[in-house]
């Protein structure tokens, strides 16, 4: 996102341009684009040239092409269901199938005996070439131009590269000056072509370089303008004052005596850390992030003691219930006659709620578990000093503030069992410090990976049988809870029955999911942990937290369902001892290069790299942080080069414009707009 649409000449609804009606402004909003800043800083999704076009011949599979060819069929099918459309093409050298799924519409436009251009990866099956999805044009729709450097816009139904080009050039022969909004100084240093010649050649390159340079200026002032937000936020903070918790506590003292291991280094390290930090008087932003088993809790249970120790109460946010009962169940355990530890999550009503709440205004509770419920009106802490937030990528931007607000500037210590790549730090958490737990604790084994297809459940299964008559638990993972109309998966009401009934018969077997209420949670879990119950077939509702020892095989059903690091959390819940633990994942797909990756390696950094690579930056760190990633031209995986420039760049133009002042007016309005929640100091 770039803050000149926030130009009164540029923020005139797209409909007044000319030739657009109420109908094409509709179809553009499709795209996107609502105003003439939105058009005119529309990024095409690609170039072409005339010298990229290949012949059918020399193209091979694997290889992404540009073709120019002939329409010489188009064909509609419909098979197991499914809307197909086939088109036949051919050039001077051989022909070649586009594939079309659920885009039957595109018949109506696509004739035989027309030209066409189509881009697209070249596939082989059965001895004959097709691209699956390309992006096709009417030759004759491309007009002038179609020999130099052409930008390929991204399209929804109804709107072709022909008017979008038309709409662009209408908007340039009309369009006012814009002025541009990056600081000259930024521009010069980091060797950056102006806002007039970067849009022409956005949109009308007379070479490829030319074309790069306007992306990559544009990719750069994203980058600035966050980096710009993120950093001012973090010197605002630096200048309040937060609670001055003690680095010396003697309850944190005795609950180390009280450990039946030592810590690691790591631990000492991180401890040390946050504990010189809370001490300095200054808000603390951690985020500790750490490989799954590596200790974080422990280490966040030491804060919390030094919190209590220094009168100060504190609070730890979980993602769901059953995370929040069992650290609840933990903190109670391991903090008895050191804390006093209450529960809130939104199973908690009437009475039991209002009793948790009086006591936590009045000071009779020192520490606060909970899931979302913490964050409602009414939940008032007596003196709130740290907040605790366990599995960060479960909450945005607003959760953390909204649970800030419940003290006077708390310490905030936010942990992660997902590792994050540096550059996806630098954009979602460059306001905090980053300490990192890389080691785990002494005589714990590798978890060994494997993968399996269904047809060899059976040793699979006599497998588990082995393991659960040596005293071991076993889970058993499957993505759905029910039967699905819609997507053959299996679903643990399914599997629950079948291992009960034939497979594993002679073991006890239990069930958990989301849906179950809270006392039959705990339950369950509480007969899984005492070997009541030896195999628990549930959902992903175990993915972090749960600490069972004897738990030494995970298997995963349909495993392709789940991303790299969520497969990862998922073996987190073995191997938490000396035993040897193993997870199966049981594929259809036993060559996809997620589970490839899984089964490669336990290093859950090396992993957190391969999912943000398979994967991309969009959605990596699931629910969408506010602000965060919302780039238009910028890619974090592609840019990294571009992402440090303009970090250096916003810290420097700080230095020497600490409140912002010399800002233009429209890139001010456009940062409290975006960063409503970080700058509301901003001059």
């Amino acid at each position: 996102m770039l803050p000149y649409t926030t130009l009164p000449e540029l923020n005139k609804e797209i409909r007044f341009l000319k030739g657009i009606g109420p109908k094409r402004a509709g179809q553009l909003l499709q795209l996107g684009i609502e105003n003439l800043g939105d058009l005119l800083f529309y990024r095409p999704a690609r170039y072409i040239a005339q010298g990229d076009i290949r012949r059918i011949c020399d193209a091979k599979a694997g290889e992404i092409v540009l073709l120019k060819l002939k329409v010489i069929g188009v064909r509609q099918m419909r098979p197991r269901g499914r809307r197909l459309l086939e088109i036949g093409a051919s050039d001077d050298s051989g022909r070649i199938s586009l594939i079309f799924f659920n885009r039957n519409y595109l018949a109506e436009s696509l004739k035989t005996g027309e030209m066409i251009t189509a881009y697209g990866k070249i596939l082989s099956r059965k001895g004959k070439l097709q691209i699956v999805h390309p992006a096709i044009e009417n030759i004759e729709d491309q007009g002038e131009g179609s020999g130099k450097i052409l930008p390929v816009y991204p399209l929804s139904e109804g709107v072709n590269q022909h008017f979008v080009r038309r709409c662009i050039t209408g908007l340039f022969d009309d369009a006012p000056e814009v002025r541009d909004m990056l600081p000259g100084h930024v521009r010069q240093r980091c060797l950056l072509t102006g806002i007039e010649e970067s849009l022409r050649n956005l949109h009308f390159p007379e070479t490829e370089a030319l074309a790069e340079a306007a992306n990559r200026r544009f990719a750069f002032e994203e980058f600035f303008y966050f980096q710009l937000g993120v950093l001012f936020n973090r010197c605002e903070t630096g200048k309040q004052s937060s609670p001055l918790i003690r680095a010396d506590s003697k309850k944190k003292d005795a609950l180390v005596q009280r450990l039946s291991f030592k810590l690691t280094g790591s631990q000492k390290k991180a401890d040390q850390e946050i504990a010189s930090r809370m001490a300095s008087g200054k808000p603390m932003r951690i985020l500790l992030q750490g490989d799954v088993g590596a200790g974080k809790t422990v280490v966040a249970l030491l804060s919390l003691l030094r919190a209590v120790d220094s009168g100060f109460q504190a609070a730890f946010l979980a993602p769901t219930e059953v995370l929040a009962e069992q650290q609840h169940a933990n903190l109670c355990r391991d903090l008895e006659g050191l804390a006093v530890v209450g529960l809130l999550t939104g199973s908690v009503k009437g009475s039991a709620r209002k009793k948790i709440l009086d006591n936590l205004k009045s000071n009779q509770i020192d520490v606060l578990v909970g899931t979302h419920a913490l964050l409602e009106e009414g939940v008032d802490f007596y003196s709130l000093g740290l907040a605790v937030i366990d599995e960060q990528h479960r909450f945005g931007v607003m959760q953390r503030l909204k649970l800030q607000k419940k003290g006077q500037n708390p310490h905030l210590l936010v942990m992660t069992a997902t590792p994050i790549p540096r550059t996806l730090s630098l954009t979602l958490y460059g306001e905090m410090d980053v300490v990192t737990m890389d080691e785990l604790p002494g005589g714990r084994k590798p978890v060994r990976t494997a993968i399996r297809t269904p047809e060899q459940l059976d040793r699979v299964y006599d497998f588990v049988r082995n393991e659960a008559r040596a005293g071991h638990r076993i889970f058993v993972v499957c993505p759905l809870i029910d039967e699905s109309e819609k997507v053959s998966l299996s679903h643990v009401e399914g599997i629950k029955r079948e291992l009960s009934e034939a497979c594993l018969s002679d073991l006890s077997i239990g069930l958990l999911h989301g849906r179950m209420k809270g006392v039959e949670k705990d339950t369950i879990m509480k007969k899984f942990r005492d070997g009541e119950i030896q195999v628990l077939v549930c959902t992903t509702v175990i993915e972090v937290g749960i600490d069972i020892p004897e738990a030494t095989v995970m298997i995963i059903l349909d495993p392709e369902r789940f991303g790299i690091s969520q497969l990862h959390q998922l073996r987190g819940r073995i191997g938490r001892s000396s035993l040897q633990s193993y997870c199966i994942l049981v594929a259809r797909d036993v060559q996809n290069p997620r589970l490839a990756a899984v089964a490669g390696t336990n290093d859950g950094f090396l992993l957190a790299e391969a999912d943000l690579r398979l994967r991309g930056p969009g959605e990596y760190l699931g629910e969408r942080q506010h602000g965060a990633l919302d780039f238009r031209f910028a890619d974090i995986l592609r840019d990294q080069d571009l992402l440090k420039k303009a970090r250096t760049a916003a810290a420097d133009y700080i230095e020497t414009d600490p409140g912002l002042a010399l800002l233009d007016e429209e890139v001010k309005i456009f940062l409290k707009e975006r960063f409503a929640t970080f700058h509301e100091r901003l001059s």
